[in-house]
């Protein structure tokens, strides 16, 4: 197999494994590995040529193409888990929500969840709320 397959097999091969492993490392260095085999077709007799050519192409492009594809390929806001997206939104009591008592619930949503009183006191049912925060499977509510 002539020279320039095994850039071209090399760059192929670590932009396959660039699917395992994030951060836009394997896979910089495959498109330079591509890039150095086309040189390679091109002076296939000058060996110092290829692997200059792959090294400087791997450093610039992981010094300068690197943090702006990660920065692509992350999400700008932050995500927030289904409890937490609750946090601010209105609920009805559906039963009624007492001090020290596991028995109060809420729909919100079209689900229903366990809720406490964020000042411990008695909420009555039909009432609206709004969630506050999140404790384990309890939703803490305030009169709206």
């Amino acid at each position: 197999m002539p020279f320039p397959y095994y850039w071209i097999v090399l760059g192929v091969v670590l932009i396959v494994l660039e699917i395992f492993t994030p951060g836009f490392f394997l896979f910089l260095t495959g498109i330079a590995a591509l890039v150095t085999g086309g040189l390679s077709y091109l002076f296939p007799n000058v060996l110092w040529l290829q692997w200059v050519s792959f090294i400087v192409l791997t450093v610039l492009s992981l010094v300068f193409l690197r943090g702006i594809l990660l920065n692509k390929a992350q999400p700008t806001e932050p995500m927030t888990s289904n409890a937490d997206g609750l946090i601010g939104n209105r609920a009805i009591v559906i039963r009624t929500i007492e001090p020290d008592s596991l028995k109060g619930q809420v729909r919100i949503g079209g689900e229903v969840w366990l809720a406490q009183s964020e000042d411990q006191s008695v909420i009555p049912e039909h009432e609206e709320v709004i969630v506050h925060g999140v404790r384990g499977t309890k939703l803490i509510v305030g009169r709206s």
